[in-house]
């Protein structure tokens, strides 16, 4: 993700965030990891951004994570690939 992200015309338009789920990389480590818990850490990330309304690209358990959050919050999302 990081070569896609990292090109200006990569999404014209468009701000980008590559995001690290709980227990992945620089997140938050927590004894706990299902998908709802998942998903609210989304949600929270795109608050604390002021993003009420994104589209979502997830890959594996990302893209899991992507689905279940269109899922759970439709109104959040307003396009999805996986």
């Amino acid at each position: 993700w990081r070569s896609l992200l990292g090109r200006d015309d990569a999404f014209p338009g468009m701000y980008c965030c590559s995001v690290d789920l709980r227990n992945h990389g620089r997140s938050q480590h927590r004894d706990t990891m299902t998908y709802p818990e998942m998903c609210r850490d989304v949600l929270e990330f795109a608050e604390k951004m002021g993003v009420q309304k994104a589209s979502l690209i997830g890959h594996s358990m990302g893209g899991k994570v992507a689905m279940s959050l269109a899922l759970r919050y439709p109104e959040r999302v307003s396009s999805l690939v996986v």
